[in-house]
């Protein structure tokens, strides 16, 4: 027999088993235990009965795990727990009342309002200003340690509900999350703690930077912002600034209104310590040094704050400081940064490149500091242009005042040095890149005194070129520098000019200490320049090669006087003066004492002795012979001669002296040849028998009795002022006595009046070549263009000009091209289009 059903039951293998419908709920059910159920028998029937469906648990159950929780949530919220609690029975009511009773949503809900409730009650109602700072801060903490307290419990014991329910319900957030945003919304949020909590901090801040109260002061005690850091890391208040901003970071709330109130109590101290530096006109150096105080001061206290959190102090301060001051102390103190110390400068005279005065020794240390303040602020562009313009100022007050032209390129050398190492330091860039930070500047003061400092660079070279000492790492230095003003100069035509001149002088006199030397600083002008700029003295290096292996050829052939003659092609050197022609050509059958005298009569002014003649004119014929169909032009104001003489010292003993002098003083002391030892000549009778002009004479006599060494002695009318200027009525005879420690010297020249003269003379024809330049260049233009604008027309010649001339400025420069185009039109060159007066045609 078989059954499917028996009374409602279910028939099935095993042992018949009725489970006890008593009130424990089904999670405490006791399963059949395998003890006791029977054992199956074989060939037997065994029936299993199962009820097909249970009764759902008593109320009861579910009443008394909901008294148990709202009794938890209700002690826990009042803060009254009991000592013993069960909490492995909370958790088993959790469950039960989520999985069998399926409230879970009822229970999470009363939880949060139960929370509500509790921050509601403990909401704080009143605020009194005139408690101590920090009380609200610390009662507005002790709420949100509480509502901590009360989420670690709540996650702990609900922690079911938290894990099953909320985070796998859509719109439903963990407990952390909610009682977070409750205390948000009920006590941070509120409108009246919301206010009272700034006002507390803000209290609690100005409280806190008491202690900055020294800065106002014109002189802080040392080891005072030590003190004032103690002082405010010892208060009450900075704790609870701390406790509200680790509040307001950990629940996401407000960090930026507390960053504005921590900056605003910051510009309040800043706006009195401006004010108070302004009204005594401190000098840029005490500001820099509050800035850093205050800036080691905030940051000691944003760090006690949250060690964390990247504050803005220094770019802030920064920013308001420099609103506050840069006007009234950082433009007025510029001068303090770089200031104009050439009147403190000594050593004047050194070549040593790193003890070569400067004009100006720029506060490194401290523009830098100013620099790290200013850089992140918009008032950086400004600050740049200032130290620009400072410079420009410095360079111009050096250069105006004429009595500082015997210094000038060496101050300016040392000037460069110290603003290359200044700019190097101060912004961080390499020496080679910083030199294009100031050169305009420097440029624009130099301009000041436009020509000048060109020609000036150029005599300097010369006397570094003579120096036979001028070896070594210090003078590459010295020379590297005078490059580099060469560079910055825009005058460079005028240099040249000078540089052509003195360049021609050494070759010629033969007073260059080294022909390597002057072929590298030629090399190094044409790095700058440009080949163009420096061809013609290649070509000057290579005459005189050619014309020392001539005069060597010409001394080994025959027994000459005559020690060295330099042939150079006239149309690249720059000389003047008196000049002696001997035509070989025409008397090229004729003996050379026949010529020499025929010469003797035909040079003019200058009576040269017959036998020095007689050795030029063979030299001639020699070179005549070499190089046909060419004309030697002698300049014997170039000239020199060795000059052999005995002398007495002071010791009585006599020894023989040569020196070497230029051709119109050996001239002078050849007259005494023929004259009693210690015979006076007169005035007339020099002239006479020199032929040398007024001024020439009286140069050379000067250089002979009152220089560094004294070959002759003056001698006065008794009724004549004894000044050191030469007389017509003044008679000369040779000195008996000459020390001197070299037996072989030069006779040092007075050149002053001599080279005014000629810097005169030089400026002159360079200022002419540029008008005749402009005229060039507008010329080019016209032809080019054939009809033009006149504002274009110099536009282009500027264009084409800029690099070659003087720019002072723009509109300097355009009154001079118009001035050229009217004269351009005068001649004929141009003319106005009728009807059109601006517009320009040229006349073929």
């Amino acid at each position: 027999m078989k059954f499917d059903k028996v009374d409602g039951f279910q028939l099935g293998q095993g042992n018949f088993n009725v489970n006890n419908t008593s009130n424990t709920p089904p999670s405490k059910r006791q399963k059949i235990s395998d003890s006791d159920r029977s054992h199956h028998k074989p060939g037997s029937i065994t029936l299993q009965l199962k009820p097909l469906s249970l009764r759902s648990p008593p109320k009861s159950h579910e009443s008394n795990c909901y008294r148990s929780i709202t009794n938890f949530i209700g002690c826990l919220i009042d803060n009254n727990l009991p000592n013993h609690l069960k909490v492995e029975t909370l958790q088993s009511n959790v469950r039960d009342l989520m999985r069998i009773y399926l409230k879970s949503s009822d229970l999470y809900g009363f939880i949060l309002r139960e929370v509500r409730r509790g921050l509601a009650a403990l909401k704080p109602q009143s605020f009194n200003q005139d408690e101590h700072s920090g009380l609200f801060i610390r009662s507005i903490s002790e709420i949100y340690s509480k509502s901590e307290s009360w989420m670690k419990v709540i996650r702990y014991v609900f922690a079911d509900l938290d894990r099953c329910y909320a985070s796998k319900t859509s719109g439903v957030q963990p407990f952390q999350v909610q009682i977070e945003h409750l205390f948000r919304e009920i006590i941070l949020n509120d409108s009246h703690i919301y206010k009272w909590l700034f006002i507390d901090l803000n209290n609690c801040l100005v409280k806190v930077r008491q202690s900055l109260s020294f800065l106002t002061n014109i002189h802080h005690p040392e080891g005072s912002i030590e003190k004032a850091i103690n002082t405010s890391n010892q208060l009450n208040e900075l704790v609870q600034v701390h406790n509200l901003y680790q509040l307001a970071k950990c629940l996401d709330w407000e960090l930026p209104a507390i960053a504005n109130v921590y900056l605003q109590t910051m510009d309040d101290v800043i706006e009195k310590v401006c004010g108070v530096a302004v009204d005594q006109s401190l000098k840029v150096n005490d500001v820099v040094n509050k800035i850093y105080l205050h800036n080691s001061f905030e940051d000691a206290v944003s760090w006690r704050i949250d060690e964390h959190f990247s504050w803005d102090n220094r770019n802030h301060m920064a920013r308001k400081y420099l609103s506050l001051t840069f006007d009234g102390i950082v433009k007025a103190g510029v001068e303090e940064l770089i200031p104009y110390s050439w009147n403190n400068s000594s050593n004047r005279s050194t070549i040593e490149y790193n003890e070569i005065p400067s004009i100006t020794t720029p506060k490194i240390s401290l523009t830098r500091e100013l620099n790290e303040i200013i850089r992140h602020t918009p008032y950086k562009e400004d600050f740049d242009l200032l130290l620009l313009e400072r410079i420009n100022i410095v360079i111009k007050m050096f250069v105006s005042n004429e009595e500082n032209d015997q210094y000038l390129i060496l101050a300016l050398i040392g000037t460069l040095r110290e603003l290359n190492k200044f700019y190097s330091h101060v912004f961080d860039i390499p020496i080679t890149s910083s030199y294009s930070q100031y050169k305009e500047s420097f440029s624009k003061g130099l301009q000041f005194r436009a020509n000048k400092p060109a020609e000036m660079i150029a005599k300097f070279l010369d006397s570094l070129l003579k120096d036979k000492r001028g070896q070594g790492e210090n003078m590459e230095k010295v020379v590297d520098g005078a490059v580099e003003l060469f560079r910055i100069v825009k005058d460079k035509d005028m240099f040249s000019a000078f540089y052509t001149l003195s360049l021609a002088r050494r070759l010629v006199k033969n007073t260059s200490a080294s022909n390597d030397n002057e072929r590298d600083l030629i090399s190094r002008i044409t790095k700058v320049a440009g080949s163009d700029f420096t061809q013609n003295w290649e070509e000057m290096m290579k005459d005189i090669e050619i014309s020392d292996e001539i005069s060597n050829k010409f001394r080994d052939a025959h027994q000459t006087k005559l020690q060295r003659a330099t042939i150079v092609q006239a149309a690249r050197w720059p000389f003047k003066g008196q000049h002696l022609s001997l035509r070989v050509k025409d008397m090229a059958d004729k003996d050379a004492s026949e010529v020499a005298k025929q010469a003797h009569i035909s040079q003019g002014d200058v009576t040269i002795p017959q036998w020095m003649t007689e050795e030029l004119v063979e030299f001639t014929q020699y070179y005549q012979g070499v190089h046909a169909n060419r004309c030697l032009t002698w300049n014997h104001s170039l000239a020199e001669v060795s000059l052999n003489g005995e002398f007495e010292s002071n010791g009585g003993e006599r020894s023989e002296k040569e020196i070497i002098m230029p051709l119109p003083a050996s001239l002078i002391l050849m007259v005494f040849n023929d004259k009693d030892e210690g015979e006076k000549v007169s005035y007339d009778e020099l002239a006479q028998s020199t032929g040398l002009p007024e001024g020439e004479l009286k140069r050379m006599l000067q250089s002979l009795s009152f220089g560094k060494v004294k070959l002759l002695q003056r001698f006065k009318k008794k009724d004549s002022w004894a000044g050191k200027e030469i007389k017509s009525s003044d008679s000369f005879a040779v000195v008996k006595v000459l020390e001197h420690p070299r037996k072989r010297f030069r006779l040092p020249i007075i050149t002053a009046e001599v080279d005014v003269e000629e810097s005169k003379e030089t400026t002159a024809e360079v200022e002419s070549a540029r008008v005749f330049a402009l005229q060039a260049s507008a010329v080019r233009v016209l032809k080019a263009r054939k009809k033009i604008n006149v504002n274009e027309l110099i536009h282009e010649v500027i264009a084409d000009i800029e690099k070659r001339l003087t720019l002072k400025n723009e509109m300097g420069l355009a009154k001079q091209i118009k001035q050229t185009i009217e004269g351009l039109i005068e001649k004929d060159y141009a003319e106005r289009i009728e009807g059109q007066r601006n517009m320009l045609q040229y006349v073929a």
